[in-house]
């Protein structure tokens, strides 16, 4: 019941986190106590102030539009003098916390941001908690889980599935419906400069977006929304942040839909009733920043797929950076926030190169033009090219054993594969060699120890040959090779080859998705080791296939492996 604490005196800016059952621990240490913030605060405060203001006129426009808004909601007080804070608290040992306001997403909608790090506010708060946010994975999940349900009921009373519908609920100003413990309102007083370039100050009622206290009081709080519910209403349900999506049967969602209004009503809470966010029970529903389709969830599929023009807009942006040939640090970390949750649903790991040219971009590289044109006209094939992510539950099919392995004895690296169908009993076996080209390549990257690399050639190279028969079914991939069987999950590699490898693994992955499995085989126990050695007739009966098949390389595919910079 400590979330009742919370909500009716207000949630602390400093100290110590209080860490409910409900939550795993994580411990992130304070570096500094309240009593240490506070007798700093006058000497912060007169620093903070002498520094030249920096902000545009522009900027101001926006920021004192919306300290007035939050005035007139009562969230803020003010505008105040130096001085009549000092009189408002009875004391001059109060500090600043700088507001500057920051773009958020594509639309660039404008958001206000309290500077908890250089005020130092967020250096005095220990949080045990953690975070564990119920996002994409969490939805896609829960969605599959009522299908599942749903196909029980129907074949335990033998009646038709019902249909389901989805939608998000969005609480409006979700920081600013909770209150600030009245004691810190005075280590946290908000300041931005008004027209005239002057300080201005505004005394905090309501938590502030860029605390780390405000994360994780509100989690708290929402969490017990969520709670509720699901206990009360029955509402099938996720939450991440102030978003809340809920699914319910088509039957009745109308009613559920007035109910849920009525109980968030009473329990005092704002929520967004109508315009973008204030949607109705539908059949393709937004969610955090994806679409998903459950029209057909009574038959066992979902659907994800970037929102609607996203991805017209993240390429209409790639184009501009493409004609410019430059890409600034600040607009990397947009494209990085935009493509980093993209590869979460939308696109898979095909997006991860992407991200990680980015990310070296936030840490200082400086790529020549040639590589950010390269990036960009990548990036825009892989958002244009991706299919929307189908999930099923209902696939009888059982699923298919590939094993792959590689052998290097310089100068000879050899390749073996081999396939078994567990549907029909069929099996092929592979055999085969790597391109000279690519060894020597290798070789310039990562000196002579090349078995990672062909490890990971061979499992690429089977991928794309059978990537029609592996389409839409399960498959568990046999390796006896951590750092390929690694590189081959995540989609990276700190090895520049391996890294390319593992791109291109993730391109036909998502242009011909099958459900993986990666898993560790020991060696002796490999059956792809005999093909990789070139005596793939030694398994032929084993296995049950009855010839040794030929690696078919690609030439065009290969070239990808050979240059330098951004893949």
């Amino acid at each position: 019941m400590g979330v009742v604490d919370l909500m009716k005196k207000g949630v602390p800016l400093v100290g110590t986190s209080e860490k409910p059952e409900c939550f795993k621990t994580k411990v992130a240490m304070a570096s500094m106590s309240e009593s240490e913030l506070r007798a700093t605060a006058s000497l912060r405060r007169r620093a903070a102030l002498s520094r030249p203001n920096r902000a545009t006129p522009e900027e101001i426009s926006l920021l004192q539009e919306a300290s007035n808004s939050e005035v007139a909601e009562n969230f803020i007080e003010g505008p105040y003098t130096e001085a009549q804070v000092t009189q408002i608290f009875g004391h001059s040992d109060w500090g600043v916390i700088p507001r500057f306001v920051l773009e958020h997403g594509l639309e660039k909608k404008v958001r206000p941001i309290d500077d908890g790090h250089a005020s130092q506010v967020n250096e005095a708060f220990t949080s045990l908690i953690k975070l564990e946010l119920q996002g994409a994975d969490f939805v896609s999940g829960l969605a599959l889980l009522i299908a599942r349900a749903e196909k029980e009921r129907s074949d335990r009373l033998g009646v038709p599935a019902r249909q389901w519908l989805g939608r998000t609920l969005d609480l409006s100003k979700a920081y600013k419906q909770l209150a600030v413990l009245p004691l810190h309102r005075d280590i946290a007083v908000i300041c931005h400069p008004n027209e005239k370039g002057e300080p201005q100050f505004f005394v905090a009622n309501a938590l502030m977006f860029g605390l780390t206290s405000s994360v994780y009081g509100f989690v708290r709080v929402a969490r017990s929304l969520h709670f509720l519910l699901c206990k009360v209403l029955k509402i099938p349900s996720a939450n991440y942040f102030d978003d809340y999506p809920l699914f319910a049967l088509r039957e009745g969602a109308q009613e559920l839909d007035g109910l849920t209004s009525e109980f968030l009503e009473l329990l005092g809470w704002r929520f967004a009733q109508t315009g973008i966010k204030g949607q109705p029970y539908e059949e393709t529903f937004t969610v955090l920043g994806m679409q998903l389709d459950v029209s057909r969830l009574h038959e066992g599929v979902a659907v994800l797929a970037n929102k609607e023009g996203r991805v017209k807009r993240i390429a209409e942006m790639l184009g501009n950076i493409f004609d410019r040939g430059t890409l600034g640090r600040h607009e990397a970390q947009v494209l990085l926030g935009l493509l980093n949750y993209a590869s979460g649903f939308f696109a898979g790991r095909s997006l991860k190169p992407a991200c990680h040219f980015l990310l070296s971009l936030v840490r200082g590289k400086r790529p020549a033009a040639a590589e950010i044109q390269r990036f960009c006209k990548t990036t825009q094939a892989v958002l244009s090219t991706t299919p929307p992510r189908i999930l099923r539950i209902f696939d009888p099919r059982p699923p298919i054993h590939v094993w792959t392995d590689g052998a290097w004895e310089d100068p000879w690296a050899g390749i073996g594969a081999v396939v078994l169908d567990t549907l029909d009993d069929s099996a092929r076996v592979f055999a085969g060699c790597v391109p000279t080209k690519l060894l020597e390549r290798w070789k310039l990257d990562v000196g002579s120890q090349l078995i990672c690399e062909i490890e990971l050639y061979a499992l690429v190279t089977l991928r794309r040959m059978l990537q029609n028969s592996l389409c839409n079914r399960r498959v568990i991939f046999w390796l006896d090779n951590e750092a390929a069987r690694t590189s081959a999950i995540k989609g990276l590699s700190k090895s520049e080859s391996m890294y390319r490898l593992a791109h291109y693994l993730a391109v036909i992955e998502a242009e011909a998705p099958c459900v993986a499995w990666y898993e560790r085989v020991p060696s002796f126990s490999n059956v792809a080791d005999p093909p990789s050695r070139g005596d793939g007739q030694s398994i032929l009966s084993l296995v049950g296939a009855k010839v040794v098949e030929a690696f078919i390389h690609d030439e065009s595919s290969n070239q990808r492996f050979l240059h330098q910079g951004f893949a």
